[in-house]
């Protein structure tokens, strides 16, 4: 989720840009009341992301530092999630170069929205059991979480062999720094246990957690 400010600070902002606005022009901007803009300044409420946009669109400045590649639709707060840069053809889905995702709907996880892309799934090695992620569902996932462990979804893209091989699997931690990688194809669970020495030899990178195990094109 993105960070961005108080009405103090964005006061106090404007005023180190020389831009001298009062609370009504600011109001007027917003579409809001003078009354909720004097009860959230006292109560230090952030302001909505749509409302700092629009700010910058109107002043034709900059407030918060943003990603580029997220182009904001500031009347319905949409974000556009792109694909990890780096991905080959098989990694995405021909009909998606985007997944619009609501930003309300993302308040409802942990995530930053500057560390979310998307990867398409290849294959069908979790097309069974709970998970039901098929090939070339198209998948959010989190590039700040870099470890596995025991938490969130457990199910994490990965890459080994200098970005040449590509995974997205169930995984835990071993208490030894391995990795245990559990598979549900249609053929039935498979389960393999890398060391963390074979982890090593094969250049193996966590990339991202995959968020709640979901597809964003079903």
């Amino acid at each position: 989720m993105v960070k961005t400010m108080n009405i103090i600070e964005l006061q106090e902002k404007l005023k180190n840009l020389n831009i001298d606005m009062t609370a009504n022009e600011i109001c007027k901007i917003w579409g809001m009341d003078k009354g909720a803009f004097s009860r959230k300044k006292t109560a230090g409420t952030e302001i909505r992301l749509k409302h700092i946009l629009k700010l910058e669109e109107v002043l034709g400045i900059k407030l918060i530092n943003s990603n580029n590649e997220y182009q904001r639709n500031i009347n319905n707060e949409i974000i556009k999630i792109p694909y990890i840069n780096w991905l080959p053809e098989e990694m995405k889905n021909p009909k998606y170069s985007y997944v619009p995702a609501q930003r309300m709907s993302l308040d409802d996880w942990s995530a930053d929205v500057n560390s979310l892309r998307i990867v398409a799934m290849n294959g069908d090695k979790m097309e069974f059991f709970w998970y039901r992620i098929r090939n070339k569902d198209v998948l959010l996932v989190d590039t700040s979480e870099r470890k596995v462990n025991n938490n969130g979804s457990g199910v994490y893209f990965a890459t080994s062999r200098g970005k040449t091989k590509f995974w997205i699997r169930e995984m835990t931690e071993t208490i030894d720094d391995g990795i245990e990688f559990k598979a549900y194809a249609p053929s039935g669970e498979t389960t393999r246990i890398l060391t963390r020495q074979q982890l090593a030899d094969a250049d193996f990178q966590i990339i991202g957690r995959v968020i709640k195990n979901v597809s964003l094109t079903i």
